[in-house]
């Protein structure tokens, strides 16, 4: 069941490495959509990286080496690309992330200056 938390391994399209998706919000009332947030690894040669939210290794499964949150690829999504996806083996389905990183993550939507305008209208929307 998709739901704020939800975990998923993906291709990210600007480096062809999976990294770990996160849903940070529930659902919208219908039709159904979410914001989804991934991580990517903190490499030395990121000239300017966004350290908003960083993790260290450990704090999920999936976490393999220091991490932060790719604001600047953050996505509204469909459920039902999401299930088409998870369907089509594009995504596959991971253990959910922690409340505490949860809220980190979200936390920094708002902090970080290179998210998108529609990603906070649609906070705002939601009221988050």
């Amino acid at each position: 069941m998709l739901q704020k938390g939800s975990t998923f391994m993906t291709r990210a399209v600007y480096d062809d490495k999976e990294h770990l998706s996160v849903l940070v919000t529930d659902a919208t009332d219908p039709p159904p959509r979410y914001l989804m947030l991934n991580f990517t690894t903190l490499r030395p040669q990121f000239k300017n990286p966004d350290l908003t939210c960083t993790v260290d290794v450990g704090v999920h499964p999936n976490i393999i080496d220091p991490s932060m949150v790719s604001y600047q690829h953050a996505d509204i999504v469909f459920e039902n690309q999401l299930n088409e996806r998870i369907q089509a083996g594009k995504l596959r389905e991971v253990e959910p992330i922690s409340e505490a990183i949860l809220q980190d993550m979200l936390s920094g939507v708002r902090q970080s200056d290179r998210t998108k305008p529609f990603v906070k209208t649609f906070l705002d929307e939601l009221g988050v």
